[in-house]
């Protein structure tokens, strides 16, 4: 056959061509019923069935399929029904989950057969629809009420386990009882809640707004699943912990004015002069013309660079204190630190001496200094991140 499929004169054949996709679809059906016969003695029996299947939509007749779908069928719901008699037997409320799992197979399994042209007569087709409504109906039962019994306990970890209960509830029906009510009291019971403050313990007036500027720090991205920060105390929220702030000091440096100089020079061209022999006559080139040399001179520049310098620190500590255990979990000492700095200068000499940097450097010229509340407002956004950095990294606390 493989030289049939190699030699293209004798593939030019049209009958042949046919003979040969007949040959082909023949292989590949041997093939398919001894994968059917290979899963069902490994006890694959789903998988046997399909291809079974498979091979009998488009082959009703096709005896050894039907032969291994048989018997892969009766093999499967011996097995599932046996799995189903011992789960009931046990008597565990948790089972009726697997049980309703095994009738849903067993649903499956049968409506791939009625997919059939024609169901082979030693099939044996059983109705489940009511017991898998049934399995359906205890296995929600079964979850909804572990879910209340959890909640009583008023435990953040039950809760959040609670909520699982009644999310697989909702696997079931959409619409069960008061599941989504329960669903919503279980997140806000399993939420653990962080209110975020500051107080000022440095016994300095802050500017106007600092606090609030601090505040605005934004913490929803990194709130996960089960931890919610809010910098808004909520009426009848119960936190679990509190994050402080404690400014503890501030210091502003007084406002500073330096000077420095430096010199820049450069060598340019300054005309041409003429070249002399050693009794001080011009000398001439070959052509009888007086030969020229380039004549050069060094200019030179003063840069007066004016620095301009003023900073402000704040220190502290951010303190997470647990309103249960009413204990601080975890104190981190923070700095952090606003600069203002501005250079610009002023020159005496010869500009074209410069350097392109001090060409730019020219071009400033000394501005007003920062107020002191602008300072510390200025630097807030360094802080603000800073806060942030140390509650993201203690979130696994927080839970």
């Amino acid at each position: 056959m493989a030289w049939l499929l190699l030699c293209p004169t004798y593939c030019k054949s049209i009958n042949m061509r046919k003979t040969i996709l007949f040959l082909l679809g023949l292989v590949i059906l041997i093939i398919t019923g001894c994968g059917a016969k290979k899963d069902y003695t490994r006890g694959n029996y789903d998988q046997a069935i399909s291809k079974a299947v498979t091979k009998l939509r488009k082959n009703p007749r096709h005896l050894k399929s039907i032969v291994v779908l048989e018997d892969a069928f009766a093999a499967a719901q011996s097995r599932d029904l046996g799995n189903i008699d011992f789960l009931k037997k046990e008597g565990a409320p948790e089972n009726w989950e697997k049980i309703f799992g095994v009738y849903s197979t067993i649903k499956k399994r049968q409506d791939l057969v009625k997919t059939l042209p024609e169901i082979p007569r030693g099939l044996t087709i059983i109705n489940v629809e009511e017991d898998l409504l049934a399995a359906k109906q205890k296995a929600a039962d079964f979850y909804y009420t572990k879910g209340l019994t959890l909640l009583q306990t008023k435990n953040r970890s039950d809760a959040r386990v609670a909520y699982d209960h009644f999310t697989k509830v909702k696997r079931y029906y959409q619409n069960f009882k008061d599941t989504d009510a329960k669903l919503r009291e279980a997140r806000n019971q399993g939420t653990a809640y962080v209110l975020f403050t500051m107080k000022n313990k440095s016994g300095m007036i802050m500017p106007a707004g600092f606090e609030k500027e601090i505040l605005s720090v934004n913490l929803s991205d990194i709130n996960s699943g089960w931890t919610v920060f809010h910098t808004n105390e909520q009426s009848g929220r119960a936190y679990s912990y509190h994050a402080i702030f404690d400014l503890n000091q501030l210091v502003i440096s007084p406002e500073q004015l330096k000077e420095s100089s430096y010199e820049e020079t450069k060598k340019i061209r300054d005309g041409h002069g003429y070249e002399l022999d050693e009794n001080g006559n011009v000398k001439k080139d070959t052509n009888g013309n007086d030969i020229k040399v380039k004549k050069y001179k060094n200019i030179s520049c003063r840069i007066i660079q004016t620095e301009q310098f003023k900073s402000a620190r704040v220190s502290g500590n951010l303190s997470i204190y647990s309103f249960e255990t009413k204990q601080i979990l975890q104190k981190d000492p923070i700095t952090s630190d606003a600069i203002f700095e501005h250079l610009s200068a002023k020159y005496t000499g010869n500009k074209n001496a410069m350097s392109k940097k001090s060409k730019e450097l020219i071009r400033n010229r000394p501005v007003p200094f920062p107020t002191n509340e602008v300072l510390i407002l200025t630097g807030s956004d360094r802080l603000k991140g800073i806060l942030k950095d140390i509650l993201y990294r203690n979130k696994s606390r927080l839970m």
